[in-house]
């Protein structure tokens, strides 16, 4: 093929500037196709987990960084009663505050990074421990809710603020430890310049299931926890109701009960499509792996960057499906980031009366803006 041609030319709707180095190769036929899927995945990269996520996680950003506003200084005020159930609404907007960083450090490892090892390591270590932590934090809150509500006779004299704490910090432990085990393996895998070799077979493919079934156990647990809770407090309020001791106070738990259905429904949603996602995905770099051998694909260093231009052209259709799965993990974890402060900030009592302080302060603010504007117009006519 004459190199001075461009082989993309029949095929404007689909070129982007970066084809160039696709120019001279000789291992494809039709390069429209190819050039298509090329394009699908510029477009995927740049709005599904570019644009999207990051514009979403900066409205759960801000309202995380809400929540850490309203939340640190109550707890200096809070007795250890309180405290008990508020140390794991801590927990977790601190982890849903990592989540949002790694899905804004996401591009920035895919395109500038150049695939480094001790970077990948610590991409995935950062975002495996926000995620596990974040289903840890949840499952406490919803313990937390089920202890003080059922048993509060326990919940007051037995389960005392040390213990939750314990509690919290063993939910970390087991959090840190899967990630830097599998964070530090998989960048071996990925990344460039590895201190030991990982290939896919012998290492990558056991560590990349054994995520699969921490991330499912995660899930399981949580949702586990959250339909017990769930169902043990609509037996609770059914049986108050029919003692007659039905309170004021007790109906509160319609709130609570919303809130958990809301955060069942999404996390229930999440875990399906994550889990089924993650195991396409293992599938799909199974099968890219078994069609070249380690030594052509890696360049035999252990990294993933250096395939041959020419050779990622050809196997554009595989990396189109790849990349399609990695755009549903993001998107669904990053809705559920959207949505966990949305939960928090609705149904939780300290939350929802100072969002309705706050809101009230604000508005009349506005409203004596707008009649001091009114006055001066008024007064210059």
């Amino acid at each position: 093929m004459n190199s001075s041609s461009n082989p993309f030319d029949h095929c404007p709707g689909y070129y982007l500037p970066d084809f160039y180095q696709f120019k001279t190769c000789t291992n494809v036929f039709d390069f429209c196709d190819h050039a298509r899927d090329i394009y699908n995945i510029e477009m995927l990269l740049r709005w599904a987990i570019f644009v999207i996520p990051c514009f979403m996680c900066l409205f759960a950003l801000f309202l995380d960084v809400y929540i850490f506003w309203v939340l640190i200084p109550n707890l200096r005020k809070m007795n250890d009663r309180s405290k008990k159930k508020y140390v794991f609404i801590l927990s977790r907007a601190i982890s849903s505050t990592m989540s949002i960083v790694s899905i804004f450090l996401l591009p920035i490892i895919l395109f500038l990074t150049h695939f480094n090892f001790w970077i990948i390591a610590l991409f995935i270590i950062f975002e495996m421990l926000s995620f596990l932590s974040l289903l840890g934090g949840i499952a406490g809150t919803t313990l937390t809710i089920y202890v003080a509500v059922v048993h509060p006779v326990y919940y007051t004299r037995e389960m005392s603020l040390r213990k939750c704490v314990f509690l919290l910090f063993l939910l970390w432990f087991c959090a840190i430890s899967v990630a830097i085990f599998c964070g530090i393996v998989e960048a071996a895998f990925i990344g460039e310049y590895a201190p030991f070799l990982c290939d896919y077979s012998n290492c990558a493919e056991p560590v990349l299931i054994f995520a699969i079934v921490c991330i499912s156990i995660g899930f399981i647990l949580c949702l586990g926890t959250q339909s017990f809770v769930i169902f043990s407090l609509w037996r609770h309020e059914k049986k108050s109701k029919k003692r007659g001791d039905y309170s004021s106070t007790q109906k509160a738990l319609t709130g609570i009960k919303r809130k958990l259905f809301g955060g069942f429904f999404v996390f229930g949603t999440m875990a399906v499509f994550e889990i089924a996602s993650a195991i396409m995905l293992v599938n799909n770099i199974k099968k890219q792996n078994q069609g070249r051998g380690n030594e052509e694909e890696y360049g035999g260093r252990g990294g993933i960057s250096d395939v041959d231009p020419c050779d990622m052209l050809a196997a554009s259709g595989s990396r189109l499906q790849f990349v399609i799965y990695c755009v549903i993990l993001t998107l669904l974890w990053t809705i559920g980031l959207f949505f966990d402060p949305i939960f928090t900030l609705s149904f939780d009592p300290l939350f929802t009366e100072t969002v309705t302080r706050h809101y009230s302060i604000m508005k009349s603010r506005i409203s004596r803006k707008q009649r001091k504007e009114k006055k001066e117009t008024i007064c210059y006519q």
